[in-house]
């Protein structure tokens, strides 16, 4: 129960910062900041890939209720949370993960870590600014969109980690 909570808190700081601070942020049009995928990253790695589909899918239907779109963030969640077991088991241990594992930089190792998280976020970015662009066009435009606020992403993620995140995972 207590690692149930941790995971209620985090997904509810990351929704309140991205909802009243990142959605009126304006960096340029080409770096737009979405840091509240981390929670759905970091979910316990022994879940049910199903369960992790349905609680994707629930956090962008949140998101877009709140961006005011039309299930845009949705289908990038579940995109991502789909890709997601494969990225683990990439990643993964030689022992494999257990009930005391956590996606964290202790368990994955730094470097593996952080090219976990962005490749996770890389995944959720392209396919939402390509589904929000929709035209083939502008598929090259999305694609560096997506690049430049994935490493913008990552960076925020990593600041709100050293000032935020580590208390709300040990609480």
């Amino acid at each position: 129960m207590n690692r149930f909570g941790s995971y209620i808190r985090m997904f509810l700081v990351f929704f309140i910062i991205q909802t009243f601070l990142f959605r009126n942020l304006y960096l340029s049009t080409w770096v737009i900041i979405f840091i509240y995928p981390y929670p759905l990253i970091v979910l316990h790695p022994t879940l049910n890939k199903n369960a992790g589909l349905v609680i994707g899918f629930l956090t962008g239907l949140v998101m877009d209720f709140f961006y005011n779109t039309t299930a845009v963030h949705a289908s990038a969640c579940t995109t991502m949370m789909f890709f997601r077991p494969f990225l683990l088991n990439y990643f993964a241990p030689r022992k494999g993960f257990d009930d005391f594992s956590k996606i964290n930089e202790n368990f994955f190792g730094e470097r593996e870590y952080w090219f976990y998280l962005s490749l996770m976020l890389l995944v959720h970015h392209l396919f939402l600014f390509i589904l929000e662009a929709f035209r083939i066009d502008l598929i090259p435009a999305s694609i560096f969109r997506g690049i430049v606020s994935t490493f913008t992403g990552v960076i925020f993620i990593y600041l709100f980690k050293k000032l935020f995140i580590r208390r709300l995972e040990e609480a």
